[in-house]
């Protein structure tokens, strides 16, 4: 009966732990493939021209954000963090080395993106 007992007590501790490493993995990937956007008309930080904004996250920490102001990208890449809802992005402009730090929360289906001064509201996509 004794060691019945202690191999219940030892499944149910490998069950607790097992269910716990998966939560956790999950918080750490939960943005990896995911794309967020934004398509403002009439920009006003951009004299009134169309702007879109793109975040994408990739598999292994990447980070890409891209603002299209009419019609033409320009693109910045580099790595992130992320844990409980916000994280961190260290990126550079395609071609340049000066690495700028971008903050970011995420709520849902919303992800605001703290660049420049302001906030940027994307909607996930993907």
């Amino acid at each position: 009966m004794k060691a019945i007992k202690l191999l219940l007590f030892f499944v149910a501790t490998a069950t607790m732990m097992t269910v716990s490493s998966c939560s956790k993995e999950k918080e750490d990937n939960s943005l990896a493939g995911t794309k967020w956007q934004l398509v403002n008309e009439q920009d006003e930080a951009f004299n009134g021209a169309k702007v879109i904004y793109t975040v994408t996250f990739g598999q292994k920490d990447e980070m890409t954000f891209t603002r299209n102001v009419d019609g033409t990208d320009f693109v910045m890449k580099g790595t992130y963090t992320y844990k409980n809802g916000e994280g961190v992005g260290l990126l550079c402009n395609e071609g340049d080395t000066t690495e700028f730090r971008m903050t970011f929360k995420v709520n849902g289906n919303t992800l605001t993106l703290h660049y420049h001064l302001r906030d940027v509201t994307m909607t996930k996509i993907q």
